[in-house]
This record gives structure tokens, C-alpha cells and sequence, in this order.
């Protein structure tokens, strides 16, 4: 890999983007309050492991809450609690006894043919692991735990590596073992990829994060197409319109992608400055704003409250609730305990429906 041509400025963690579109470029789009929620949350399991890794006496629940605290200056909430005590559990359950690296300056991951640094979030030189913490929703980011773990076997003279992406709101871990060849392989095909002349857009869940993304020829096309799926003829009835997209695969297919496509970045945008103008005072014929009562609720001081006033049992508590919770909310309730929750059983599997990338 080296003596490479130049290449433009990519980074560890555009890389699964650039392998679902090739001339992806970061932006600014996507949740600023979410990215920093997973900010100061990531900062928050760094030093609550490093901490508590060295003073075995430390109750690791209440240095979360204090650590949080102080990042915040703010009371922090149950939820990012949870995800901050179990991420910092799962890095040293991984570590198994020995130390986890949280320091951001010792993390800094310099991949070949990369211009720009990556920092992971922990290592385990040890065990040979790299770990990344993900809030949010559980995305691919193999290709990017790729790049940290070929920067690690560089740096430790190894062939192998092993990395892990810590889904801390999911509450699991997804492991992914990289050989030096074949990830070299990887990056070597998304970065051809991604400075190629003749590198096309592809439409992925992606284009809302990338500069791009208001101009680019592939989504503006797609989003045209979807108006135009359903011409006007004459005498036409919905029967005839619906077994023309049915009349073929390729024809649903498209009607199914380009719809949804317009659907998010036309109708949804059309919509929300539809509800503001008239918020705004306009009278538009057809439409109204109405008002919804808001549904009532008992808050935690009212149920506990209640509870001890009446000598309610476990039993009747439990059972107002409807019986069951959900399996991140009772894992969330193990770790406060310290304990380790149970296996769980599962409702019925359902099937789907998910868009995947365009065959070329």
C-alpha cells in the first residue's frame, strides 16, 4: 500500500460511509443534540473505566452519575446513566482483569493512505482489542473499526486484531476479527473507489450527513422520478395505477425506493412549513392547527407516593405496569442492583421490510 497516489481528506470514520457511496462528504446534517449526547457520553465511560480500573473500592454506578454530572453541569438522566454504567462495564468485562487505554492522547489511530487521524475510544493491547462506543441506533461501522485495527497491527507488529463496537443504548456488542491482507484489501477497495473519476452517487441512509446532499444529481433525479411515477391519463382508475407499479419487480422496486426518497426529503420538509405558516397566522383552504390534550400520567413521586400510602405488594405493582418490561429496560434495573441480568425470553420474530443498496 504504499507509495499510493494522493488521496482526498478521509478520515477512520467516513470510511462506511464512502463504502455505500463513493463521493460521500461529511456535512452538516444529522442531530447535533444527539452527537452531543454520544459526545459527552463517550467522554463520560472513558473516565468512569480508567478511574475505577485502578481503585477496585470505587462503587462504579455513582462515579457514572458523578462523572456525567460533571460534564453535563447538569442533574443527568436515568437513561444516559444506563448507557454510561454499562458501557464502562463492557470494557472491562472485555479487558477481563487487564488495563483498558481510555486516554484520548494515547488512542489517536494513524491508518495507511488515511490524511486524517482517527481516535478510538479503547484499547487493550493485552487481549489485542480495539473498541469503539456507538450510541444511537446500531449502524455498520466495520469498515471504520477496520482502519483502527490496521493502525493497531502496525503499531504492535501483529497480524490479526480484534475490535469491538459498543452499543451503549442497544446494550450489545458487535465483534469483528480483521486480518492485515484482507483489510488492507478493504480499504484499498473503498479508497479507489472514492477517488476514481468516474465514482457515481448512490442513494444510502447516509445522504442526509453529506455536504452534498441538497445538490447531488443522484437524489434530486430520484426525488423527480417519484413525482412523476403516477402521470395523469385520462380515465385512469386507482386499479390501473396500482397494477401498472405492480406489473414488475423492477417497476415496484423503484416506485417503493424513489417514493420513500421524496417522501422524507419532500413531503416531511412540505409538511412541518405547512403546520408553521399556519401556526404563523395564514389561513391555507383545507388545513387547520388543532390543539390535543396531552394524556395523563403519574410521575415517580406520585407512584411511590401512592404506593407506601396504600401498602401496595410487589405483586400489584408489577402487574399495573402490565407484567413484563422490555429487556434494555430490566438490564438497566440488573446494573443498578450490580447484578447480572438473566437470560430473557423473546416474543415472536417479525419480518421487516428494509431497503438495501442497489445492485450495479
Amino acid at each position: 500500500m504504499e507509495g499510493a497516489t494522493k488521496v482526498k481528506e478521509i478520515s477512520p470514520s467516513t470510511l462506511p460511509k464512502l463504502a455505500e457511496c463513493a463521493l460521500f462528504e461529511n456535512g452538516e446534517g444529522g442531530d447535533k443534540s444527539s452527537a452531543n449526547r454520544g459526545t459527552n457520553i463517550d467522554i463520560a465511560i472513558r473516565r468512569v473505566v480508567w478511574q475505577c480500573q485502578f481503585d477496585p473500592i470505587v462503587s462504579l454506578e455513582k462515579t457514572a452519575h458523578k462523572t456525567l454530572k460533571d460534564i453535563l453541569g447538569d442533574e443527568p438522566s436515568e437513561e444516559d446513566c444506563a448507557s454510561v454504567i454499562w458501557g464502562a462495564q463492557e470494557l472491562l468485562r472485555l479487558a477481563d482483569g487487564e488495563i483498558v487505554e481510555t486516554r484520548e492522547e494515547n488512542l489517536a489511530m494513524g491508518v495507511p493512505r488515511l490524511s486524517k487521524m482517527g481516535t478510538a475510544d479503547g484499547g487493550c493491547w493485552p487481549k489485542k482489542w480495539v473498541a469503539d462506543i456507538k450510541t444511537g441506533q446500531a449502524r455498520n461501522y466495520r469498515e471504520q473499526l477496520g482502519a483502527y485495527s490496521l493502525a493497531c497491527m502496525r503499531d504492535h507488529f501483529e497480524d490479526t486484531w480484534t475490535a469491538h463496537v459498543i452499543y451503549v443504548d442497544q446494550k450489545f456488542t458487535r465483534t469483528y476479527f480483521f486480518a492485515k491482507e484482507e483489510t488492507e484489501r478493504m480499504l484499498e477497495r473503498i479508497l479507489n473507489e472514492a477517488t476514481s473519476a468516474g465514482a457515481k452517487p448512490t442513494p444510502c441512509e447516509y445522504c442526509s450527513w453529506c455536504k452534498h446532499y441538497n445538490s447531488c444529481n443522484a437524489i434530486v433525479r430520484q426525488a423527480k422520478d417519484a413525482l412523476d411515477l403516477i402521470p395523469a391519463q385520462s380515465g385512469e382508475t386507482l386499479d390501473q395505477i396500482k397494477e401498472r407499479i405492480l406489473s414488475s419487480n423492477e417497476s415496484l422496486s423503484a416506485f417503493a425506493q424513489n417514493w420513500k426518497l421524496a417522501e422524507k426529503v419532500i413531503a416531511e420538509p412540505a409538511l412541518v412549513e405547512l403546520k408553521n405558516r399556519i401556526e404563523g397566522g395564514a389561513e391555507i383552504d383545507g388545513w387547520q392547527v388543532i390543539e390535543v390534550n396531552g394524556r395523563e400520567f403519574a410521575d415517580k413521586r406520585t407512584i411511590l407516593s401512592f404506593i407506601q400510602a396504600n401498602n401496595l405488594s410487589m405483586d400489584d405493582v408489577v402487574t399495573s405496569f402490565g407484567g413484563k418490561m422490555s429487556g434494555d429496560k430490566f438490564r438497566e434495573l440488573a446494573a443498578k442492583a450490580g447484578a447480572q441480568a438473566p437470560e430473557l425470553p423473546r416474543g415472536k420474530e417479525t419480518k421487516q421490510l428494509r431497503q438495501t443498496k442497489t445492485k450495479k
